[in-house]
């Protein structure tokens, strides 16, 4: 029988898992909706075409509109709609912070153009591979 420190380690080990997996969920889910903005629109109409701080609002208000509402567990999955919520909003911070990085940066000036050997399709051949017959 395992003593209560034990029990103590495993649940704080599991809860900090827990954590982990929930931080991995809402960051991957961010970038899915950054890289498909028409996604937004499931959680509330119009939501892909608004500024970083209607984001964040609009994620707070669904967070708490998540808490409010009556549990039912009845398998996996209930969590969704609080991990799309924290999703929103961290997407919402993070384009803010992007803009905002992007208004107190000069544009880098364009590069020169490439000549045209340098525009040329590189070769999936590595150099060595094409000087080499093919013998060992």
């Amino acid at each position: 029988m395992p003593t209560l420190s034990a029990r103590a380690d495993l649940a704080a080990a599991l809860a900090a898992q827990a954590r982990r997996t929930a931080r991995q969920m809402i960051k991957f889910r961010a970038r899915a909706y950054a890289a498909r903005p028409r996604d937004l629109d499931a959680l509330a109409p119009g939501l892909s075409a608004t500024a970083p701080e209607a984001l964040i609002t609009a994620g707070a208000d669904l967070l708490r509109q998540e808490a409010g509402a009556p549990r039912r567990w009845f398998g996996f999955g209930a969590e969704a709609p609080a991990l799309n919520a924290r999703a929103l909003m961290l997407l919402g911070r993070t384009r803010r912070r992007f803009l905002a990085w992007g208004a107190t940066q000069k544009r880098p000036a364009d590069p020169a153009p490439l000549s045209p050997a340098a525009r040329a399709p590189k070769s999936s051949v590595s150099a060595k591979a094409q000087r080499d017959d093919g013998a060992p």
